[in-house]
């Protein structure tokens, strides 16, 4: 019923001092814990999780920033409420104790549906790499507003594969509404299409 962890322990925790002891909740960075939960509930994504917490100035068990992979290794880990993962079997009755309760932990599992809502990308799926035939997707780099049509094998292969970086997105959806309002408006132009 107890977990494995290094000598610093895991966030939001400080390790026993015997091995057979389980480890206590750190207070402070459970607080932390706490506050990732809660944003998540509210429709954050990890990215936003992680640039809310480096701008707070919390930093990492390591005292480092924040990352994605960070924040959602601690979202998704049992740990948090209570539960003990080895090897893929979670055991409920552990001695550990929880951090967040059991049904904060599940509702924070679930797809963030309504954050899609919030912000549709109307090309999602669509929209094709002129230069490799590859599917572009959208992407908006850390700390700013812009979003980008970006190719997905560029993204994919650090630009192995293609030169496309990308480019922004609101032009290249005008652009394409226009086209489909001249089509759609212009028997003939809707005609020939279909």
């Amino acid at each position: 019923g107890l977990p494995s962890m290094s000598r610093r322990g895991q966030y939001g925790y400080d390790p026993a001092v015997l091995r057979s002891d389980p480890p206590t909740i750190n207070e402070e960075e459970a607080r932390w814990v706490r506050w990732m939960f809660a944003r998540r509930l509210e429709g954050w994504g990890g990215l936003r999780i992680a640039q809310g917490l480096d701008d707070r100035g919390v930093r990492t068990a390591r005292g480092g920033r924040w990352s994605v992979g960070s924040v959602h290794s601690i979202l998704a880990n049992p740990l948090y409420r209570g539960a003990v993962n080895w090897g893929g079997h979670v055991n409920e009755k552990s001695r550990v104790p929880a951090i967040v309760d059991a049904d904060t932990w599940h509702r924070a599992q679930q797809p963030l549906v309504r954050a899609y809502r919030r912000n549709p990308r109307a090309l999602t799926g669509l929209a094709r790499c002129a230069l490799c035939g590859g599917r572009m997707a959208y992407f908006s780099p850390p700390r700013r507003n812009d979003t980008f049509l970006r190719c997905g094998r560029y993204a994919a292969t650090g630009g192995r594969q293609c030169e496309s970086n990308g480019m922004m997105a609101g032009p290249v959806e005008e652009e394409v509404l226009r086209v489909v309002r001249k089509v759609l408006y212009d028997p003939t132009q809707y005609a020939h299409y279909v």
